[in-house]
């Protein structure tokens, strides 16, 4: 049975931390349904995040197992064949060690980087999601689909989250770690966003 999509519900693909136009698109809703068994879309927010380095953005991928066209997401495995977890830390670090709140949240960061800890990405993507709902002190509701969902409208927006091109709010820019000019401010994953403005994050995502 597919959700009863009402005026305050939403429609989200799951996001390897997700970027200021998700987590906007997040508190902006009081009840979020995020669709498991859709088909899989290389290279958007399922498996990337954008972080902020001196050099300008840098794309974070998760590598993953070997899949066919139309595999549902629950069934996309994580590839730990190189030491991605490594890489990952490491360019979070040099990115967010000398923003004003990189002390306070590395420690619920940090744990996603530590060992093998998820086989499937979908599992992987709901505790970050858990652990940030967390940390903005948030008391979303989140439904994960038991079967996919079809309906396709306004508050639908799992293909326009996956368009490159796509720019869905005009945001204003904030202070960053480096005087590092930014297109998009909204394409930047929610770790830049928390690192440079701490739980001020939640605010600046409902004002913009």
């Amino acid at each position: 049975m597919e959700p009863n999509i009402e005026e305050n519900t939403i429609i989200l693909p799951s996001a390897y931390f997700g970027s200021l136009e998700y987590w906007k698109l997040m508190v902006s809703k009081s009840l979020v349904f995020i669709d498991r068994h859709e088909s899989f879309r290389k290279q958007t927010i399922r498996n990337r995040t954008h972080i902020l380095t001196p050099n300008g953005i840098q794309i974070l991928s998760i590598p993953l197992q070997h899949w066919k066209n139309n595999t549902p997401l629950k069934d996309i495995k994580i590839c730990y064949a190189e030491s991605w977890q490594i890489k990952h830390w490491r360019s979070i670090v040099s990115a967010y060690n000398n923003s004003p709140y990189f002390e306070f949240y590395k420690d619920y960061f940090w744990p996603f980087y530590e060992k093998e800890k998820f086989r499937y990405l979908i599992d992987h993507n709901e505790e970050i999601q858990r652990v940030l709902l967390k940390i903005t002190k948030s008391d979303k509701q989140i439904l994960y689909s038991n079967q996919p969902i079809e309906i396709k409208q306004e508050n639908d927006f799992r293909e326009n989250l996956s368009k490159k091109e796509n720019i869905l709010f005009e945001f204003k820019d904030y202070t960053h770690v480096f005087d590092t000019k930014v297109h998009q401010v909204g394409k930047l994953s929610i770790i830049d966003l928390l690192c440079n403005q701490g739980l001020d994050a939640v605010y600046f995502l409902k004002s913009n």
